[in-house]
Order: C-alpha cells, then structure tokens, then sequence
C-alpha cells in the first residue's frame, strides 16, 4: 500500500510538470546538444531506462544549467532508487526556484514523503580520532568529527571502511531497507603485525552497528512545524471568512445582494470557509503525526546490540 500511494505521488508529480511544458517555448542555441540530452532522457524515462535516463539529465544539467533538467534528475534518481542522492537533488531544486515558480508547491509536498523513505546511519567515534582516522563509505571518504554525525544513505547494502596507520584495516559491510535508521561505533581495527605494517595491505571485518526500528529524529518536528503553520493558516483564513460573512449578513438576503462589494465578500467567505477548513485538517494531521512520531521513538538503541547485517513524472519540461 505504500509503495501504491508513493508510486501515485510521484504520478501527479510527473504530471503536473508535463502540463508545464510550453512555459517556455524557445531555447538558445548555445543550448541544442542539452536540449538533445535532455530529450534522450525523457524518452529513457518513457521505458524505465532508469540508469541511461538519469545520466542524460546528468550531462545536460553539465551543459547548460537549468531548474528543470535538475528536477527530472532528482524524479530519475528517486525512480532508480537512489533516494539520498534524490533527496539531496530536491532540496538544490528548492534552494534554486524563485519564489511564485508553479513547481515548488509540487516538490514541497513530495519532499517530506522521500525524507521519511530515506535509511540514515549515525556515525559514533569510538577509539578513533578524527585526526587519525580515514573513513570511506562505498570508497567516498567521509568527514568523522569528535561528536556523533548522521548521513543520509540509500536502501541496500553499503561498504564501510575504517582506516587507521599501524592498524588492521576495518571493514564493514551495512544493510539497509527503506526508511531504516542504525547507529556504528567507528573503532580502529587490531593492531597490525610487522609483515602486515610491511605489505601496507590488512584487512578485519566485524560488524558493531545498531538498527532502530521508526523514522528520523528530525522528521516529527517537520510534521510538527507544518502542521502549525496550517493551523496558524486556518486561523488566518477563518477571521477573514468571518469579516466576509459579516458584510454579506449586512447586504443580501436569501437571494439577492444591494451592492458589488457584498456579492465579493459572497464568493471570497466561501472560498476562504474552504481553505481555513482545508488548512485546520492539514494542520491537525501534520500536529498529529508529528506528536505520534516523537513519542513513540523516544526510546534509544541499545548501541551494543548486534546489528541485524550480513557480513562477507511525464518528463518535459526543461527551462
């Protein structure tokens, strides 16, 4: 049922931006081959060439840079399941758009969904200083500081390798499943024996990470914050009804209205009834949810449990 209603969002995503598609109708020049690319990559997306597609996003966003192209990348790279890097691409999206563009309502919306999808692993130094300590996950180095860092990564499994002079190399492999959070004590491997020093190659693997089970410590005060904001909303729009309805009380009747202005004040009290309606529901599942969240994930991993590893969107518009 889930998987359903994300692959129905991601419908209407794609949708919406295809109705889009003529905002803007002439290209320079100096912008043909991206244009190329970015066709090519329309059309891979059409058959689910989801690896050929997102590498003809890649190279036209390259070649000339563009909001759209740069948004059906981050709609490839979340359909191939690719989800940290998606989210990361979504958030430039919104970092990028101008205020009033018709597609940040689209990727506001979509962005709290993925955030919830997203495996996450915390990082805790455990004998292994940061000064000392050369850690790469998948063979990309990462930044280890003196207090705990969590990073987000995609589902499946990952390789993590901690390095260390005059120490055994460590080597971890980590699985993770959709929406999956774990916690890994970065400890440095056993000392190294003088002909393992020698041939500057050893290797240990062990595993120490912890899984927990429930979403993103960050993701109850998203929930909590916009439903706030939509109730605040409903507020705002439901004092505004109520000044409309007052000038129609004084104005009309049953069927007729004396003046221009209260026939206005007709329609708009209607309307903002709706949205203050809309926005208190809103608000009241955001608030909701978020509450829920935070209380049932209070309780903490055990850090010293096992962990549960194995060892050994119509894509057409461009500018």
């Amino acid at each position: 049922m889930a998987a359903r209603s994300r692959r129905v969002h991601l419908g209407i995503l794609l949708a919406s931006l295809s109705v889009l598609s003529g905002a803007r109708a002439e290209e320079p020049s100096a912008a043909a081959g991206a244009a190329t690319l970015f066709r090519e990559g329309r059309e891979a997306m059409r058959t689910r060439s989801y690896a050929l597609a997102c590498s003809r996003f890649e190279e036209s966003q390259r070649a000339a840079p563009a909001l759209g192209t740069l948004l059906n990348l981050a709609v490839c790279e979340e359909a191939r399941g690719h989800l940290a890097l998606a989210l990361t691409l979504f958030n430039q999206v919104l970092r990028e758009a101008p205020e009033g563009d018709d597609r940040r309502p689209l990727v506001e919306a979509h962005v709290p969904e993925l955030m919830r999808r997203v495996p996450s692993l915390t990082l805790v130094p455990d004998g292994c200083e940061p000064e000392g300590c050369e850690l790469l996950i998948d063979c990309a180095p990462i930044r280890l500081l003196h207090t705990k860092i969590s990073i987000p990564l995609d589902p499946g499994e990952h390789h993590l390798t901690v390095l260390v002079e005059g120490r055994a190399e460590r080597e971890l492999r980590l699985s993770f499943s959709e929406g999956e959070a774990a916690i890994q004590r970065i400890a440095p491997g056993r000392s190294a024996t003088r002909a393992e020093a020698h041939s500057g190659h050893v290797s240990s693997a062990t595993v120490s990470a912890t899984h927990a089970t429930g979403p993103s410590r960050t993701l109850p005060y998203v929930l909590g914050g916009v439903g706030a904001a939509s109730l605040a909303a409903s507020l705002v729009t439901g004092l505004l009804a109520l000044d409309a309805w007052h000038t129609v009380e004084r104005h009309c009747t049953a069927t007729t209205c004396d003046s221009a202005e209260a026939v206005s004040a007709n329609s708009r009290g209607r309307a903002l009834a709706i949205a203050s309606t809309a926005s208190f529901a809103v608000g009241a599942v955001g608030v909701g949810a978020g509450a829920y969240l935070y209380f049932s994930g209070r309780a903490p991993a055990r850090e010293g449990q096992p962990a549960e590893t194995s060892i050994g969107l119509g894509l057409v518009r461009r500018f």
